[in-house]
């Protein structure tokens, strides 16, 4: 569309089904803004792209957002459910005909009081992306107390791709960005790009949260500026919550404790973790720790002494555990 669209449904809801042999199952596009809304109807957006490899100059995406303008798709009370399948891309969202980054702004809204409020997945074929963030920006709020987001990115190759900034921000409800793929997870472009998970600094609303948070990742390809700001429970494990990470990974690689809250405890890893963990930076939490993996290594102190009796730290390791000199692991437990 060039210049903008509206479909508003007041109190009802909103389907919209569309599919493909080689481009876009469903196509939201709009030069200035386009709007699909509801003040409590659910809206329901499927799009499938017929299975096959990924083909040279063909989107192949099951849901793309395009343009340059701003795309909202905000069902009020309503839930809110996107689900996209195809080769390239299962989502891309910001995604041009030339497979590159516009200026597209997608924001993704729901003031739902349900955990299921917006449910996203994502599911790409051989050499496909599940989800793939691109435009200038992407944005997924749940406004609403209890309210919680489930972002499910599928790949063989890389479940999630992010290359320009992206939030998932909720008041109090669940956020879980769970990435399964089988050989790769996220990638990042540029290698720096921001990642805001719970809640950020001036944005209305949401400038505190007590949301639990979880994310499942096998690898991190670049280093992006993660930023996970919530006094909920944050944890960081392997595909499915059970699996090994693919790589050796620290907790400060994801920006704990931002946007100046304290997250009320911290799982990171499984019991099947095999990887390395390294503790590079001084981590607190008001409520447990627990730490799975290979070898652990806390070369920075540990905190958990305003959970009281409830801050526990439970580091356990199938090789060896070591604490660097002058640092220190402390409780009040």
């Amino acid at each position: 569309t060039t210049g903008s669209f509206t479909l508003n449904s007041g109190s009802g809801s909103i389907s919209l089904k569309g599919s493909s042999n080689t481009k876009s199952g469903v196509l939201l596009s709009a030069t200035s803004s386009g709007n699909i809304t509801s003040t409590s109807g659910n809206i329901d957006i499927i799009g499938f792209v017929d299975a096959g490899t990924v083909t040279s100059g063909q989107i192949q995406s099951g849901i793309r957002s395009v343009g340059g303008g701003t795309i909202t798709v905000d069902s009020g009370t309503g839930l809110l459910n996107l689900l996209g399948t195809g080769p390239r891309h299962g989502l891309g969202f910001g995604i041009s005909e030339a497979v590159a980054a516009d200026a597209t702004q997608t924001v993704i809204k729901s003031s739902n009081i349900t955990s299921n409020a917006i449910n996203i997945k994502a599911t790409a074929g051989a050499g496909g992306h599940g989800i793939s963030f691109r435009g200038t920006s992407t944005k997924v709020y749940a406004t609403a107390a209890l309210g919680g987001i489930t972002i499910d990115a599928v790949s063989p190759v890389w479940s999630s791709t992010v290359y320009n900034p992206i939030e998932i921000l909720a008041v109090s409800g669940p956020i879980n960005w769970l990435n399964s793929d089988a050989t790769d997870g996220i990638y990042t472009q540029p290698a720096s790009v921001s990642i805001a998970l719970g809640s950020k600094s001036g944005v209305t609303g949401l400038t505190s949260s007590s949301s639990d948070i979880t994310l499942n990742i096998k690898k991190l390809t670049g280093t992006p500026a993660f930023a996970i700001g919530t006094t909920g429970k944050v944890t960081i494990q392997g595909v499915d919550g059970t699996a090994s990470f693919g790589q050796e990974f620290s907790p400060n690689t994801f920006g704990l404790n931002a946007n100046s809250q304290t997250m009320s405890g911290f799982t990171f890893g499984s019991p099947n973790n095999t990887q390395n963990l390294t503790f590079n930076q001084a981590l607190s939490a008001s409520g447990p720790i627990t730490a799975y993996g290979g070898t652990i290594a806390v070369n920075e102190n540990l905190n958990t002494t305003t959970g009281t009796a409830s801050g526990d730290i439970l580091l356990k390791a199938s090789a060896d555990i070591s604490l660097a000199a002058s640092k220190s692991i402390t409780t009040a437990g």
